[in-house]
């Protein structure tokens, strides 16, 4: 029977065009998209067709009140893998490898630079070869613009919002200034110090592999934003694009298939914190692809075999 809710649902949902439309809710939650408010009345459909016909086949009032919460639930996680496969927002669970260089390094690369000396020695003594292997909700450092200085900060990966019924990790590009939740975002750009990603491929006998994308260039920076943490804490979303075709091949399968991190050129890194640059064209330009030869690429699960 829930089974069947599911289906009723997505059927319906289907035919309310989810596709129809991309941007997000605002904070407030009062205004939705069209696809939100479909997804809604697709949902409550489905709830009230089968508790009565629940209740027509002579079950039990608590029975088809049991049953009703349950095609609730089933109805919202369902609604929010569509929420991901419409655009609304999208996860990536994968781990990076956050870069720890030196603080001499940073002072040589940047005027008006700080950084919490102490707390990021340590970790840059104990971690700073091999760099933080970091997944969802972690604690890792990037580089910020804050009253004309460049901050060396701790922020949290992912943000946990009213919209999303998971932690979001990344933020599609094209959808910084179309998205009036994150344009609000849009200023508070940084710069994610990374030497490596790991993403999986699907394989051709329904196995995933894991893949470490490791770049040429041993400064490399993701671009991101931030937003505000109780206790001066952050929250930091990696921004994310199209894939180039090596990446895409890897990423090949799950929602968000054929997307790769945005990687901010050196010589476009300065105004990409300089938070007075926000207009939506200003940013753009600034969104540069990374190429084919920019990376290498390792299957970690490659099992060698007598013909390869």
């Amino acid at each position: 029977m829930i089974q069947n809710c599911i289906n009723f649902f997505l059927a319906l949902l289907l035919f309310s065009n989810c596709f129809g439309e991309l941007e997000i809710l605002n904070s407030d939650n009062n205004k939705k998209t069209k696809s939100q408010k479909n997804a809604e009345v697709a949902c409550a459909l489905a709830q009230n067709t089968y508790f009565s016909s629940c209740v027509s086949n002579k079950h039990s009032a608590s029975y088809c009140s049991a049953l009703y919460g349950q095609c609730t639930l089933a109805c919202a996680l369902t609604q929010s893998a569509f929420a991901i496969g419409c655009g609304l927002y999208e996860v990536m669970s994968n781990l990076f490898i956050n870069q720890l260089i030196p603080i001499e390094d940073y002072q040589l690369e940047w005027e008006n630079f700080l950084a919490p000396k102490t707390s990021y020695d340590q970790a840059q003594k104990q971690n700073g070869k091999l760099g933080l292997a970091i997944k969802p909700n972690d604690v890792f450092w990037y580089l910020r613009e804050i009253e004309n200085k460049v901050l060396l900060s701790s922020g949290q990966w992912g943000t946990k919002q009213s919209f999303a019924n998971r932690l979001i990790t990344t933020t599609q590009s094209e959808h910084l200034y179309s998205s009036s939740f994150w344009k609000k975002f849009s200023a508070n750009r940084c710069l994610i110090p990374v030497t490596a990603y790991f993403e999986w491929q699907m394989q051709m006998n329904g196995k995933k592999h894991k893949f470490k994308i490791e770049f040429k260039d041993k400064k490399s920076y993701f671009g991101g934003i931030w937003g505000p943490l109780p206790e001066s804490m952050t929250w930091v979303t990696i921004l994310t694009q199209t894939a180039n075709a090596k990446t895409a091949e890897i990423h090949n399968y799950g929602d968000n298939k054929h997307r790769q991190p945005i990687v901010i050129r050196k010589v476009n890194q300065k105004l990409w914190l300089n938070s007075k640059v926000n207009s939506e064209l200003e940013v753009k330009n600034l969104i540069t692809q990374f190429k084919e030869d920019d990376i290498t690429t390792e299957d970690l699960d490659y099992e060698q075999t007598l013909f390869n």
